[in-house]
């Protein structure tokens, strides 16, 4: 997979896997020892990379909460130093990005 191409010496995925919707496209998460990565491959032809990152320790908060009745979904947001982040997808999903980026935060 492309996403190792991005890591730096000694940096370690602890999750990976998840997908998650931030602004209007699509990401898979993946939590290293030293990140918080958005990353996509997009193209049908010419494949380009997408890539969001984030140190964990520019973070300054994290929330979760369920909106939604029926389709119901899970929204992670992630205070920065400078913006703030809402991250979108399944309440499963963003359940175990939570609780993966609280253990890791800070570290």
């Amino acid at each position: 997979m492309p996403i190792e191409e991005f890591l730096l010496p000694s940096e370690e995925i602890y999750i990976r896997g998840v997908t998650v919707q931030y602004g209007n496209n699509i990401y898979e998460v993946f939590i290293t020892n030293l990140r918080l990565l958005l990353y996509a491959r997009r193209g049908l032809i010419l494949k380009k990379d997408d890539l969001i990152s984030i140190k964990l320790s520019d973070i300054q908060n994290i929330q979760y909460r369920e909106e939604g009745l029926i389709n119901k979904k899970g929204i992670l947001i992630v205070d920065l130093i400078d913006r703030r982040i809402s991250l979108i997808g399944s309440p499963q999903g963003m359940k175990t990005l939570y609780q993966n980026l609280m253990a890791h935060w800070g570290h």
